[in-house]
């Protein structure tokens, strides 16, 4: 099984510790290049004592953009970290980190993000009968379609990151380490809701009720990954749900600031939290039904350490 798969390659301590240092590493220097167009910004209008992690750096005169296209960069090289560290340090395919399936199933991401859309657009249909004065159509063109292209290149790699790393890499570090499967479900949930924490939702709408959303995204995540062994549904997504809001539809707040089609003036932050939640379970009751789920104790039952591995003496490499 998926989580199982950790026990592939060299899985000493150090090996986690110096490549989770690495990757964290990788993604620091990949937010250098948008700090310093931030400082020169900021420079310039004489502003630097107004900096602060959760401003609307927008407001500095930075297109939205050129701001999406480097804050894209630090999951970039953190993507190609990971994949190194991965090859070389752990000796294990990057397959591995992804599905329990000899080969990431292609179909599974499509069909899930897919259905993930019509959900997503239906519940926005829903909203808009309910409260159409909040929405405003502000299409750009001129900002859109270089935006398009950002998006289709740079979301696919931020959220392949942020789901390879959280609920692959770590997901089954963590199973290596927990003797039920619901610890790394538990554990890689919150560390994806506290690093969701600097989000200027946060600031908007209030700590509790965001964490709850994000930490909810998070369960929700691991809950479809675990039980599809694979990271191919939350992949679908996590991906075209990060498309869809920078694409067509943003609102005050959010941390993905870009040229949509619609900007929503007086987001409802209970809606959505419960539109997502509706969506999400509608989402796991019909891709049980098609990919023939089996019982739901894949969720908390043991980590069962392969046969092969059992045999392996204490701090020997696996290959």
């Amino acid at each position: 099984m998926f989580i199982e798969r950790g026990y592939e390659g060299n899985i000493q301590f150090w090996r986690y510790l110096v490549s989770i240092l690495l990757i964290v590493l990788a993604y620091i220097l990949g937010q250098v290049p948008l700090t310093v167009v931030i400082a020169l910004a900021a420079f310039n209008q004489n502003r630097l004592d107004t900096l602060k992690p959760d401003m609307d750096f927008t407001t500095l005169g930075i297109d939205n953009n050129l701001f999406l296209c480097l804050a894209l960069i630090m999951f970039l090289l953190s993507m190609l970290c990971l994949i190194l560290v991965v090859k070389y340090i752990h000796r294990k395919s990057i397959v591995s980190i992804v599905t329990a399936r000899k080969r990431i199933d292609v179909g599974r991401i499509v069909y899930s993000a897919m259905l993930w859309l019509f959900l997503t657009i239906l519940f926005e249909l829903l909203s808009y009968m309910l409260s159409p004065e909040i929405y405003q159509f502000s299409f750009d063109w001129r900002a859109f379609i270089p935006l398009l292209f950002i998006v289709l290149i740079g979301i696919p790699i931020q959220a392949g990151f942020e789901e390879m790393f959280l609920r692959g890499y770590l997901m089954q570090a963590i199973g290596l380490i927990g003797i039920y499967r619901w610890v790394p479900l538990v554990v890689t949930s919150i560390i994806f809701g506290l690093l969701h924490s600097l989000n200027p939702e946060i600031k908007e709408f209030g700590f509790g009720l965001m964490m709850i959303y994000y930490m909810g995204v998070g369960f929700f995540l691991a809950i479809i990954t675990l039980m599809d062994d694979g990271l191919e549904l939350a992949l679908g997504v996590h991906i075209i749900s990060n498309i869809y809001a920078s694409l067509f539809v943003t609102y005050q707040g959010s941390a993905l600031k870009t040229a949509a089609l619609f900007r929503i003036k007086d987001l409802n932050p209970e809606l959505m939290l419960a539109g997502y939640f509706i969506c999400a379970l509608l989402f796991m009751a019909i891709i049980s039904k098609k990919y023939m789920w089996a019982g739901w104790n894949k969720l908390y039952c043991r980590v069962i350490k392969p046969v092969q591995q059992q045999e392996i003496l204490p701090g020997a490499e696996v290959s």
